[in-house]
């Protein structure tokens, strides 16, 4: 039996492997935002029900994500956050709406928003788009 040392290339796989992942979840969440931000852009004006209209670009400046890349040796894979950041905080407003709220230090009432939802239906007409990406980077 010939004597010899064994050299394991496993945590060079795991980094490539982990850099498949981060690239393919980088694609994935470009095209989430791009297509968030193209329903906010096609109306002035929203009604409820439909996504927001564009008044002064906060929201779509607000969108994007982050991709967290926990280390090789933990038991999690990599994962992106798709969503809204400053300047856009009014997102989660605009998506779930809100209820009727009292009145400022002015007297002005602030009044209730009704849902203009464009975050989860994106995701879920896009699914078929993300896991295509996502496959790609396995082939």
């Amino acid at each position: 039996m010939a004597k010899g040392k064994f050299k394991s290339y496993l945590r060079e796989v795991q980094k490539d492997l982990h850099g498949a992942e981060k690239e393919a979840l980088k694609e994935a969440s470009k095209h989430l935002v791009k297509s968030m931000k193209k329903k906010i852009r096609s109306r002035k004006k929203s009604t409820p029900g439909q996504p927001p209209g564009k008044a002064s670009g906060n929201l779509t400046k607000g969108l994007g994500y982050t991709i967290e890349m926990p280390a090789i040796n933990m038991q999690h894979d990599p994962f992106a956050l798709v969503g809204g950041h400053a300047p856009g905080y009014q997102l989660h407003l605009m998506e779930l709406g809100t209820k009727e709220r009292r009145q400022t230090t002015t007297g002005k009432s602030t009044g209730k928003v009704r849902p203009r939802p464009f975050i989860r239906p994106t995701f879920q007409e896009e699914a078929n788009a993300v896991r295509d990406i996502m496959l790609k980077a396995w082939l």
